[in-house]
């Protein structure tokens, strides 16, 4: 128990000494390229312990029973329709938003090839604007933004040993675009997965040397024009597997959560944790040991995370889960929590929107059962999604903004 306070003690002391750094850092320093290697080591640890983690009973919360229930929410929601034949694609996803325009990926299908492009939508005028058209040997990935300028991730097709990839930046202002990181991915690790918030810009690369795959948070602040490593740690798979790898990251406004993956050979084991590294360089703070989580965020004292047929609210001051809520069904995702204003919102399956009050815990759903409903994604003041009802709109996909 003396462990469990502790750990939300030093959170607490983090989250809000970490939000003042950020309210009061200057935005006046020389865009100079610099790379900062700073490493910050997890501890290293046989197999998880579940007094090293800050929250630990998710399975003795009964889950809220309201699920239609009046919630007041003060923010509007705006809806943008567009016609089918302008996009040439069947769902879109805006993926960044800003007060003058909506922007997001598309896909395009076709027997001879299939290319991804990137797309603006004014939203005033809803005129269709493509900025990027990606080649036949890539993908995209990963669209987000800040400020007047988009990012994105462009890698090979192929599923070679290698995969070349690009981090590309488009300024809104002046329509140019620049390259601004390429890399290589090796032994089929994954090609950088971009992540925003609060102007900075986040993703995971690997190093492979030898039998060993480093894994490696890096954070770009834009402001400042400086790419930092926060930290790194070791995958040993020369024999069985042994070691530390990070599969995901998420950048939130205090720092940054990551999936970690634990190798133990001794004990022939694979466990999964959720960790917490606060952008103010201090020791990351092991928040759970949980192997079925899907998706997850941290937004002032509460953490979220989803899982099939759950979702789970937990007060990080507190150390312990409030609020789960559990879906119709027991093997549907849910996913992309983000709060807003003290609200949660994400995604059940693929067809619904829910919103939370987490004052109160209750719970409705802000769209109907959809077809197809796009993920939630957060812009600088915005969270958008895309709906495509095919059924009963066969001309127009919606768009949907919430300020």
């Amino acid at each position: 128990m003396r462990k469990q306070q502790f750990l939300c003690m030093t959170l607490i002391s983090i989250l809000l000494s970490s939000c003042s750094s950020v309210q009061q850092e200057t935005l006046e320093a020389k865009p100079e390229v610099h790379t900062t290697k700073k490493v910050i080591k997890d501890e290293k640890i046989d197999k998880p312990q579940k007094d090293a983690t800050l929250i630990s009973n998710f399975d003795e919360v009964a889950p809220q029973i309201q699920s239609n229930s009046n919630v007041v929410l003060p923010l509007t929601i705006k809806k943008y329709d567009i016609e089918r034949k302008t996009l040439e694609d069947e769902l879109i996803a805006p993926e960044y938003v800003t007060h003058n325009i909506i922007a997001f990926q598309s896909y395009v299908s076709k027997e001879d090839a299939s290319r991804a492009s990137i797309g603006l939508i004014d939203r005033k005028t809803k005129k269709y604007t493509k900025i990027r058209q990606a080649s036949d040997e890539k993908f995209m990935n990963s669209l987000t933004g800040y400020k007047n300028k988009l990012y994105w991730v462009e890698f090979d097709k192929s599923e070679k040993d290698e995969n070349h990839w690009t981090i590309w930046e488009y300024n809104l202002s002046n329509k140019k675009t620049n390259k601004m990181k390429s890399g290589v991915s090796r032994k089929k690790t994954d090609p950088p997965i971009l992540s925003m918030a609060q102007g900075k810009l986040c993703w995971l690369e690997y190093e492979v040397v030898g039998e060993r795959t480093i894994s490696k948070i890096i954070s770009f602040d834009i402001e400042k024009n400086r790419e930092s490593i926060i930290s790194t740690e070791e995958l040993d798979e020369s024999d069985e597997r042994d070691g530390i790898y990070f599969s995901s990251i998420k950048a939130v406004k205090e720092g940054y959560i990551v999936d970690v993956s634990i190798f133990d050979k001794r004990a022939k084991t694979k466990s999964y944790r959720i960790s917490f590294y606060p952008i103010n360089g201090k020791e990351p703070i092991h928040i759970i040991d949980r192997d079925r989580v899907i998706d997850f965020t941290v937004d002032g004292d509460w953490f979220v995370w989803t899982e099939e047929g759950s979702v789970f609210v937990a007060s990080l001051k507190e150390g312990k889960v409030k609020y789960k809520f559990d879906s119709a069904s027991s093997t549907l995702t849910n996913d992309t929590p983000i709060i807003k204003d003290n609200y949660l919102f994400y995604r059940y399956a693929v067809n619904q929107i829910f919103v939370v009050d987490l004052s109160t815990g209750k719970r409705k759903p802000i769209t109907d059962n959809i077809t197809m409903t796009s993920k939630l994604f957060r812009s600088d003041s915005a969270i958008s999604f895309g709906v495509d009802d095919s059924e009963n709109s066969p001309k127009t996909i919606s768009m949907y903004v919430i300020e």
